[in-house]
């Protein structure tokens, strides 16, 4: 399923898969759009490796430390919208489909030009070669491929998908050209290094068929097995709470990409499994736990869905301010004059003394309000608890509000109101600074 965004720089460019890597990362900066179009961050992400959609993978220190003059707020923007456009990448035929023309269109270059355009196959990687690193790179030939061989390219997709299919299975259901995938081959010998060449016996490497090469390799790097399968539940189900809300987008997207990967792998997990993973992630949110409250409690008990849970994640998270360096925690402080103090984290580099970070002051957040805060029911009616009672913040909401904004009975404090008020639990609990005063139940 594609995740829904109103950004285009959520997602990758539309017909990326046809592009060279180097306009795809420009064409999706652009997308941006404003200041961070303008800034021409794309040759200096490409030289700090970043130099294709599938190696988007980063944080914002990560940016900070690696591209040189990257302001904080564009590294909090980048970084959000990075995570979403990875998961979108694995559904990019969707979104081809919704805004194709009812006509067939075909390239009009084929046979050597299209070979021409693709260029030289993407380097294959060398020295410590991990499953990630693996991985990063079969992405990176998907592409490639596509210019020249759209049947090669669904063929290793599926193949890294589903290991169970073999190059004859796959020969069958997209009949590639033979020679295409002779070629392949030639070019998959002349990229690979002797880490890689180690797993391909004489034999394979004269016959020189490119799928069939790839399925040995997926074999040994991308092997499917109990151990991995296991690892990957483990980890979608023992999730790390969110400490800051501002970081709440990044993990959604990371939590949808991971069930993504299950369901691909075989593995879908039970909506209970789903529900207990995603309430691990927005534990230490307080607003979540608010508005579920709030919204069970007007539903009449009734709990919410994994995917009512997400709509209300997704707004909490889409109304959080952009994180900066000035109010991060994990900075250095100002206050001992060590700004330019190197960053003794694993694998970490100091920023260079004569590029002093601007600050950048944080928007003020406002946090969403509670369906209880927001509004209630009062006999048939629908009304606004924040717009009658004068102890609450003023609703944030205004003409979109989902509830009655009755003129006569702003900041009135009527009675039905503070009755209702009284009978909702105060989100605080223990913590409630003034429980005498305070306008919520407190058992």
């Amino acid at each position: 399923m594609v995740a829904t965004s109103t950004t285009n720089s959520s997602r990758p460019p539309v017909g990326y898969d046809t592009m060279s890597d180097d306009v795809a990362v420009d064409l999706w900066l652009k997308s941006f759009k404003g200041s961070i179009a303008e800034a021409g961050y794309a040759d200096v992400m490409m030289a700090a490796g970043y130099d294709c959609l599938d190696n988007m993978i980063f944080t914002v220190q990560d940016l900070m430390i690696n591209v040189q003059g990257m302001k904080p707020g564009h590294a909090n923007r980048i970084a959000r919208d990075a995570a979403v456009m990875l998961e979108n990448i694995g559904s990019v035929s969707d979104v081809v489909e919704i805004v194709a023309s009812p006509t067939p269109v075909t390239s009009t270059y084929v046979g050597a030009d299209s070979l021409k355009i693709a260029g030289p196959i993407p380097a294959a990687p060398t020295g410590f070669i991990t499953r990630g690193v693996f991985a990063g790179w079969v992405g990176r030939l998907i592409p490639w491929l596509r210019l020249w061989s759209k049947e090669l390219a669904s063929a290793l997709i599926e193949r890294r998908d589903n290991h169970a299919r073999s190059q004859a299975d796959l020969a069958a259901k997209y009949d590639w050209e033979e020679s295409d995938n002779t070629y392949l081959g030639s070019q998959l010998l002349v990229t690979l290094g002797d880490e890689l060449k180690v797993y391909l016996h004489q034999d394979l490497e004269d016959a020189s068929e490119g799928i069939d090469m790839m399925c040995v390799l997926m074999d040994k790097y991308m092997k499917v097995d109990d151990e991995y399968l296991v690892g990957l539940e483990d980890d979608f189900r023992n999730q790390k709470p969110v400490n800051n809300v501002s970081d709440l987008s990044i993990r959604l997207a990371e939590w949808r990409s991971a069930r993504k990967v299950l369901e691909v792998k075989g593995v879908p997990q039970r909506e209970l499994t789903q529900k207990g993973s995603l309430l691990k992630v927005v534990a230490n949110i307080p607003e979540m736990q608010t508005v579920m409250d709030s919204v069970e409690l007007v539903n009449g008990g009734k709990q919410l869905t994994v995917d009512e849970l997400l709509v209300v994640a997704d707004r909490i998270a889409g109304r959080a301010p952009i994180r900066s360096n000035s109010n991060n925690n994990n900075t250095n402080s100002n206050n001992n004059n060590n700004t330019n103090k190197p960053n003794r984290g694993r694998n970490q580099r100091p920023l260079p003394p004569t590029l002093p970070l601007p600050t950048i002051p944080s928007p003020a957040y406002q946090p969403i309000l509670p369906v209880a805060m927001v509004g209630a029911r009062v006999g048939k009616a629908k009304a606004c608890l924040a717009w009658g009672l004068s102890g609450l913040s003023d609703c944030s909401h205004g003409t979109e509000c989902l509830y009655i904004h009755d003129p006569a009975k702003q900041n009135t404090d009527d009675p039905a109101l503070i009755a209702l008020a009284k009978s909702i639990k105060c989100s605080r609990g223990e913590s409630c600074r003034d429980k005498a005063a305070c306008l919520f139940r407190h058992d």
